[in-house]
């Protein structure tokens, strides 16, 4: 029994170290653009900052549970379990205050909504950071030290993982069809946090007058969100077009006089929310 028991629990740091190293190179990626997850409760200026840290953090953390042993593993392991078990609270909170939003979890592959299955996941992870503690090994010694019932410990996890990870489904949607964008559906919270980390939020962020949009309707591949606003001494809307095609979303923007409807700011051809 007590074999069974170390080979599952010596099974839980590559696997752990895999996951942390996929979570924060996923965040960090020159091609993640909209913010998900923890850091869209946060003020706009910090979302992106607070998820690089989150990715600094967790490659540190991967790096820490492959290396070292004795003590220093010991804080390693419990720094993986808090963090682990944070970001199940946070996903909680998360759901309860912006459930449209994406858990985040591995950058842009994370963007459906928070569900059951994200949090399970975070908090199955916490746990078998938990069982790491006492395993006296390095993760790299761990993992060479794995029998035949080591690995089928870590495959029936990643099994399990996969039923628990919504990310699977983008991940491989080139191997199989996909609908039209006017067909798709795209939640109102990955929206707005495209909307929110482009360059034409930035640009007039100052014009808005309100927190919350006043509109918000669809026309085939795009969305649009017209907030109040004031320009020149005068009221005017301040109207988004978001695209709810591709992986890096077009942001149009334009300014309309809310008196005469005429237009005081043409929209750009074309702006890609950037990271």
């Amino acid at each position: 029994m007590s074999t069974v028991f170390e080979a599952v629990r010596a099974a839980q740091l590559p696997l752990l170290t895999v996951m942390l190293l996929a979570a924060g190179t996923a965040k960090l990626s020159p091609r993640a653009r909209a913010v998900h997850g923890p850091a869209g409760l946060m003020p706009v200026p910090w979302r992106r900052p607070a998820v690089i840290a989150t990715a600094v953090l967790e490659i540190a953390v991967a790096l820490a549970l492959i290396v070292l042993s004795g003590p220093y593993a010991v804080v390693a392991r419990l720094v993986a379990a808090i963090l682990f078990a944070t970001a199940a609270v946070a996903l909680v909170e998360l759901r309860l205050r912006l459930p449209d939003e994406g858990c985040g979890c591995f950058g842009e592959l994370s963007g459906a909504p928070v569900g059951r299955r994200s949090i399970a996941r975070a908090f199955v992870f916490a746990s078998a950071a938990a069982l790491t503690l006492g395993e006296p090994a390095s993760g790299f010694e761990a993992t060479l030290g794995l029998g035949w019932s080591g690995l089928g410990v870590i495959a029936l996890e990643v099994a399990a993982l996969a039923a628990l990870s919504p990310e699977l489904r983008p991940a491989l949607v080139g191997l199989g069809y996909r609908p039209p964008c006017d067909l798709r559906e795209v939640p109102l919270g990955r929206t707005m946090a495209t909307l929110r980390a482009s360059a034409e939020w930035r640009a007039l962020a100052r014009r808005i007058t309100e927190p919350e949009p006043v509109d918000v309707w669809r026309e085939l591949c795009w969305r649009y969100v017209a907030y109040p606003g004031a320009a020149r001494g005068r009221p005017v809307m301040v109207v988004f077009a978001v695209s709810l095609e591709g992986r890096h979303p077009e942001v149009r923007a334009t300014v309309v006089d809310a008196s005469t409807g005429s237009v005081l700011r043409e929209p750009p051809v074309s702006v890609s929310a950037p990271g």
